[in-house]
């Protein structure tokens, strides 16, 4: 971590809305170690925020938006995410404590930061961006801390399809972000006020899917 940070001052770093990129032998290596680095999972332990972060995936604008704390509540016997409401700004860290459950094998449920969940690892360069930027992070313990170079949406994800299983966790450290779920009175009316929230994504949710917008 300590090598590829000091390499900002010398490596172009790709980004979205890159066209065209050439990349030297030297560069291209240091951006497929990043990738077998955060393709093992270790993408969430990184606590510096990666360079180019306002390009791609995006980047908090308020730096004075209120960190908060978040309630999660999900009782359910399928496999689907379960959208939070708050973003992980990138760079920085979220405690997610546990609150309780009614399974102790509460690892089948998964913390995802960021919704790009593909991975560019096996194309070839040039890359226009990150090869992977969402970081995923197993629950199996009851209080940890989270981080992300690229910070993200915060979205539960439970694992294995069929017995019906409970969980109420607690982030903390993470900011609001906008949320309109279809069909939903409620969010309806609290998409007149969420709507500006600070985040720099949102989601709209449908029946079949959700999308990730960038505000």
């Amino acid at each position: 971590l300590d090598f590829l940070e000091g390499m900002e001052s010398n490596v172009t770093w790709p980004v979205c809305d890159m066209e065209t990129k050439v990349y030297d032998g030297a560069t291209d290596g240091i951006l497929r170690l990043f990738q077998l680095y955060a393709s093992l999972g270790f993408l969430g332990l990184w606590d510096k925020k990666a360079p180019n972060v306002d390009r791609c995936p995006g980047d908090l604008e308020d730096t004075s938006a209120p960190r908060v704390d978040a309630i999660v509540e999900v009782n359910t016997t399928e496999s689907m995410y379960w959208a939070t409401k708050h973003y992980l700004v990138a760079g920085e860290s979220m405690n997610v404590e546990i609150l309780s459950t009614d399974n102790p094998g509460w690892s089948f449920y998964q913390l995802h930061v960021g919704m790009h969940t593909d991975s560019l690892g096996l194309k070839n360069a040039p890359w226009k961006r990150y090869p992977i930027i969402a970081a995923k992070i197993r629950i199996t313990d009851t209080n940890f801390v989270v981080h992300s170079p690229f910070g993200g949406l915060v979205v539960l994800k439970s694992l294995w399809p069929g017995q019906e299983r409970y969980v109420r966790l607690k982030l903390s450290g993470v900011v609001k972000a906008a949320h309109y779920k279809l069909g939903d009175a409620d969010s309806r009316n609290a998409w007149l006020q969420n709507r500006f929230n600070p985040a720099p994504w949102g989601e709209l949710e449908g029946e079949k899917m959700t999308f990730y917008m960038k505000r």
